[in-house]
């Protein structure tokens, strides 16, 4: 009896590779023309598949938009929650929270880029869905904040406004850091934690608390932790 010739098994592995290609080439395009600008074809020929392969991978445009959304900001969300129960001391807390931001920002440019420019391409229940999760982590950066002004260590007359300076502040970086640059991430992450420090008037006992004051681990250490 001859054996019946199908389709050649595709191995786990080549399968997850060539679905995270798929995922690069797509965050590509996206950050260099935008989502509405890339095509499906576009997305296919970056990745070297044929558009009906691309499907095999993919669900659909917008659900790979969401993807990658949901891949940025969840982990942040996760991590800031984790800082708050964490940090008792508000200037910690927050000042981990900045680091970790610009950390994430500049390690990964292009999904934080996508993440932070791209919503406006979501309609329905997607957008619910990011915008409900951009929320919850704008609403960690209040917390910091307001922790600071209850306990009078910042002076903020209106702290949901200073938190969303901060968090645009620390944004900004996916948009220019290159690691060729003259500083180093770790050091970068730190000087936007003091710049911080300095808007919200940060002071123990009179004195104003600068980033060197505080004992924090690396700006990845609560990103690390599941």
């Amino acid at each position: 009896m001859t054996a019946k010739r199908g389709r050649p098994r595709q191995a786990a592995g080549e399968s997850e590779n060539t679905g995270e290609r798929v995922r690069r080439a797509a965050l590509e395009l996206f950050a260099r023309q935008g989502f509405h600008g890339t095509g499906i074809r576009d997305i296919a020929e970056a990745a070297g598949l044929k558009t009906a392969t691309l499907y095999h991978y993919m669900g659909n445009k917008d659900d790979l938009l969401v993807e990658i959304m949901v891949g940025a900001i969840a982990p942040l969300n996760a991590a800031a929650e984790r800082v708050l129960a964490d940090q008792d001391d508000p200037a910690a807390q927050l000042a981990q929270i900045v680091e970790q931001h610009v950390w994430a920002h500049a390690r990964d440019r292009l999904q934080t880029l996508v993440s932070d420019t791209e919503v406006r391409a979501l309609t329905g229940k997607a957008r619910t869905e990011v915008l409900a999760l951009r929320d919850a982590y704008e609403s960690a950066w209040r917390q910091a904040v307001e922790n600071g002004v209850g306990r009078g260590v910042f002076e903020s007359g209106a702290p949901a406004l200073t938190a969303r300076a901060l968090l645009q502040m620390a944004t900004g970086v996916s948009h220019w850091f290159s690691p060729r640059g003259p500083l180093k991430l770790e050091a970068l992450c730190a000087e936007y934690a003091d710049w911080s420090l300095g808007m919200v008037r940060a002071t123990r006992e009179g004195r104003p608390i600068r980033r060197a004051d505080l004992v924090l681990p690396r700006p990845d250490h609560y990103l690390s932790v599941g």
